[in-house]
């Protein structure tokens, strides 16, 4: 699927076991995939650029994964609840390429 431009690309609020797989998602001014309240889903094979934040996910979405995307050209690549550690609420990030996230250190290569 080719998503944008939107506002946001993809958003999930209070849902479980969100599968969002295989889209290419550019110019969401404010994010491509943002999940709010979201458990137990997953975020992966994806292109996204051109947005505000990547992926977001606020600090109430808990034990979510997101691996193997592409989140490139957007302000803030992947953003865990405006830097929440990641033990706090489970997300795991797993060789997703991008070059900037908060918190640091969830980009393949940084």
């Amino acid at each position: 699927n080719m998503i944008g431009p939107n506002s946001i690309g993809v958003a999930a609020h209070s849902s479980d076991l969100v599968d969002v797989h295989a889209n290419l998602m550019s110019s969401n001014s404010l994010a491509g995939v943002t999940f709010v309240n979201t458990d137990k889903s997953v975020i992966w094979a994806n292109s996204v650029g051109g947005s505000a934040s990547g992926i977001f996910t606020d600090s109430q979405s808990t034990k979510n994964e997101m691996k193997f995307n592409n989140v490139l050209g957007n302000t803030l690549d992947i953003n865990n609840a405006d830097g929440l550690a990641l033990n706090i609420n489970e997300n795991t990030y797993e060789k997703n390429n991008c070059n900037t996230s908060n918190p640091v250190g969830v980009c393949v290569g940084t």
